[in-house]
């Protein structure tokens, strides 16, 4: 669901500084499935910010949206592209964690979330949400393996 998405985004990289405008209504227009639409004002925010990484991630999210779920070589290189201006944020590898478990690659996903548990501060609001995904997917992964 694209608000939820949006919302756990906007938790990660919230901060005193709004989205730029470009990504504000790129969500507007992927919560109305309009993903080709929301990708275009993304690039627009990227050619004038290139070091904008929420709107990279913005970017490989709506690329997964618009290629129903497949983490394509473009949305591989939005979640890359953001992982690199921000390595200390959990945003990347979460986001890229969540495309590969929707297609079955489970193990990759939980190194990814444990990285992105790694990089998310003590008293993070989401972070208790993050872990209780990491422990679900966990256990799902040993129950694939038993």
């Amino acid at each position: 669901n694209s608000e939820v998405l949006i919302a756990a985004r906007r938790a990660m990289f919230g901060g005193p500084v709004p989205p730029d405008r470009y990504v504000l209504m790129a969500d507007g227009f992927a919560l109305k499935g309009r993903t080709e639409d929301a990708a275009g004002f993304l690039r627009v925010a990227l050619r004038e910010d290139p070091r904008d990484a929420e709107a990279w991630t913005a970017l490989g999210n709506v690329l997964l949206a618009h290629a129903q779920g497949a983490l394509t070589p473009p949305a591989e290189e939005a979640f890359a592209q953001a992982a690199r201006l921000v390595p200390d944020s959990p945003a990347p590898a979460y986001f890229r964690g969540l495309a590969l478990l929707r297609q079955g690659q489970g193990r990759e996903a939980l190194e990814l979330w444990r990285t992105a548990l790694a990089k998310t501060p003590a008293g993070a609001p989401y972070r208790p949400i993050l872990e209780g995904q990491a422990l679900q997917l966990q256990q799902a992964v040993q129950a694939v393996k038993a």
